[in-house]
C-alpha cells in the first residue's frame, strides 16, 4: 500500500509540474523572434537639406558638404539649389565629373536644356566614356528632337554599359530613334 501511495504522490507531483509548465507557457510572452529595436525615424528631406546647408554656411570650402547639399536639393527637385551647390563644388574642384553630370541633369530638369548640353559635353571632355553623361545627353537631345545626335551618344553609351539593366534602358531608348 505504501508503494501505491507513493505512486499516487508521484503522479500528483508530475501532474502539478506539467500543469504549472503549461500555464507558464501561456502566461509568458512568446519569443519566437528577437524583439525589433525601436525604429528611429528617418530625417525629412527638409532636415537633411537644413543639415547640409548649415555645414556649407559654416565652411563654404567643404567640398563634400557642397556635394551633399547639391544632391539633397536634387532629390527634393529643388534644381536651382542643386545647380548652385554643384557650381560651388566645381569651383572647388573642376575635376568632379559626376557633380558636373548631376548639374547638367539639374539644368535639364530646370528647363534649361541648352546649358545642360554644354555641361554634358564638358563632362565628356573630362571623361569620354561616362555612360551616365552619354545617356543623359541623349535624353536632352531627344527632347529637343535632335534624334541623330541622341542615337549617336546612345550607341556609344550602349557599347560602354557594363550593367545589364543600364544597357537594356539605353537599348530601349535607341529603339525610339532607329
Amino acid at each position: 500500500m505504501a508503494s501505491q501511495t507513493s505512486r499516487r504522490i508521484s503522479a500528483v507531483i508530475i501532474l502539478i509540474g506539467v500543469t504549472l509548465a503549461s500555464a507558464a507557457m501561456f502566461v509568458m510572452p512568446r519569443m519566437t523572434q528577437p524583439p525589433e529595436p525601436s525604429a528611429t525615424p528617418s530625417p525629412t528631406a527638409e532636415q537633411v537639406l537644413a543639415y547640409y546647408q548649415a555645414l556649407v554656411d559654416k565652411d563654404p570650402q567643404d567640398l563634400q558638404a557642397q556635394l551633399a547639399l547639391g544632391n539633397a536639393n536634387f532629390d527634393k527637385k529643388a534644381y536651382a539649389g542643386a545647380i548652385k551647390a554643384y557650381q560651388a563644388v566645381l569651383l572647388l574642384d573642376p575635376k568632379q565629373v559626376n557633380a558636373r553630370v548631376d548639374m547638367a541633369t539639374a539644368y535639364y530638369y530646370d528647363s534649361v536644356p541648352s546649358v545642360a548640353i554644354v555641361q554634358f559635353k564638358k563632362a565628356l571632355e573630362q571623361d569620354p566614356d561616362n555612360v551616365n553623361a552619354l545617356f543623359n545627353l541623349g535624353v536632352v537631345y531627344h527632347s529637343q528632337a535632335q534624334f541623330k545626335d541622341a542615337k549617336t551618344v546612345w550607341l556609344k553609351a550602349s557599347g560602354l554599359a557594363t550593367d545589364p539593366k543600364v544597357k537594356t534602358t539605353i537599348d530601349e531608348r535607341l529603339k525610339t530613334v532607329s
